[in-house]
């Protein structure tokens, strides 16, 4: 499918071309859409509390990696074994195969498929990362959105039974990776009544959200 970038601007209406398209469109979608969910899960390290649902995230069928690593160093991580990330390094540099041997020749598929990959503990992944997810359709992102919301529901009273079980001590509560958000943002609120460049400037600081 072909993939073509969008953009808005505040002083256009809100219309959420995903759910909600405008009167009169068509909803199938012309092509298929990627979306990368940018991530900040901890200070200087991931919190503990997302390992299992950044290995959860690997299973969803609609998931295409996660880019992350160290830092200076990312890796494009496109699953798991136990308690380590496995991926590749992007910034590995091939020779040009020769164009004069058949296509595609030995020295080029050698390339695409590699031997080894790199692998990383979750304990030691940089907290600031990126959840990539591929759609063909519009159906696929609404079967998305109702998977995360099961999920998160199921996360939810798993934790309230742990909360039960051990009744002398709080467990810390479940935070989803990210959330999904069906409306435009509130900017007014968020802003406050300040300028662009009061809100640039501001500590205001605010979970992601998936839009």
């Amino acid at each position: 499918d072909d993939l073509k970038p969008s953009s808005s601007t505040a002083s256009t209406p809100f219309h959420d071309p995903l759910l909600n398209p405008p009167p009169n469109k068509v909803n199938e979608w012309p092509c298929g859409l990627v979306i990368l969910v940018p991530l900040r899960l901890g200070l200087d390290q991931v919190n503990p509390m997302y390992f299992e649902e950044l290995q959860d995230i690997f299973h969803n069928e609609y998931c295409i990696g996660i880019i992350g690593g160290r830092p200076n160093r990312a890796i494009y991580f496109a699953g798991y074994r136990g308690e380590n990330l496995l991926g590749l390094d992007p910034h590995t540099v091939f020779t040009n195969p020769s164009l004069r041997d058949p296509f595609p020749s030995d020295e080029h598929l050698s390339q695409m498929h590699q031997s080894s990959l790199e692998g990383l503990s979750f304990r030691n992944l940089d907290p600031s990362l990126a959840i990539g997810f591929y759609f063909r359709t519009r159906d696929e992102f609404g079967s998305f959105c109702h998977q995360r919301k099961l999920y998160e529901e199921g996360m939810v009273a798993r934790n309230k039974d742990k909360d039960i079980s051990h009744s002398s001590s709080q467990g810390t509560p479940y935070a989803p990776l990210f959330t999904i958000q069906y409306a435009a943002a509130d900017l007014e609120y968020y802003g406050n009544g300040q300028s662009d460049s009061e809100m640039m400037n501001s500590d205001i600081e605010d979970e992601y959200v998936f839009v």
